[in-house]
């Protein structure tokens, strides 16, 4: 999603909501992602992290930023084994008095074990330096995606979380993926009106496109857990 636009709504507290690539052989990773919430949540927190390391909804890594009543905007790193959360590091405060609609990225990169995560308003610069840095070898691979969590009180609801940047800018494999077929399928602009002109027939019937594509979809998933 570059860009793009996705929505997952928060009907319900103490519920989180994930969508994730559906690619589990992922190892090295670096990637980002941008989000905000419509609404400064009231009673209390909601948050959106960016998951990596994804094995299922109860055992992932997450870089973690929790959207205060008061408006404070914290950064966590976390993992999740088994229902049970572990922070790496301690929580920072990343800022103040954030209205709603404001946009955050968050950035991921693992390689082998170390895990590096910054975050920051996206209407200013990258930080140049990481704001964690730790080494946790717990899920050597798995998917990458997003989450999205009310906690248990927040009496707001519903509140959107709305994103606009999914990217993926570097990734390896475990065992790197294969293509098993040796046809694709090519969209046309627009309906076929039965007259063959010389670009398409050279391109559509000589052959299949040497290229596969390069995005894939993604689908929400659900679960009940403890809030964070």
């Amino acid at each position: 999603m570059v860009p793009g636009s996705a929505t997952i709504a928060l009907t319900t507290d103490y519920a989180s909501r994930h969508a994730t690539l559906r690619d589990d052989e992922i190892t090295d990773v670096d990637v980002r992602s941008v989000a905000k919430f419509d609404k400064v949540p009231t009673g209390q927190a909601c948050s959106y992290a960016l998951s990596f390391g994804y094995q299922d909804t109860h055992n992932n890594y997450r870089a973690r930023l929790s959207f205060l009543t008061s408006g404070t905007v914290e950064l966590r790193l976390e993992k999740e084994v088994a229902d049970t959360v572990t922070q790496l590091t301690t929580a920072t405060t990343l800022a103040t008095g954030v209205p709603a609609g404001t946009n955050w990225t968050i950035r991921v990169r693992r390689e082998g074990a170390r895990i590096q995560v910054k975050a920051w308003r996206t209407d200013t610069a990258e930080p140049t330096g990481w704001a964690a840095d730790v080494t946790d070898s717990t899920f050597p691979k798995g998917r990458v995606g997003l989450r999205a969590l009310a906690n248990q009180g927040c009496t707001n609801l519903p509140v959107k979380l709305v994103m606009s940047r999914f990217q993926v800018d570097a990734a390896t494999w475990q065992q790197p993926p294969t293509v098993t077929h040796d046809t694709w399928v090519r969209l046309l602009p627009a309906p076929f009106d039965g007259t063959w002109t010389r670009p398409w027939s050279r391109s559509s019937v000589a052959g299949p496109v040497p290229r596969p594509p390069t995005s894939w979809p993604t689908r929400p998933r659900s679960s009940r857990e403890h809030p964070r």
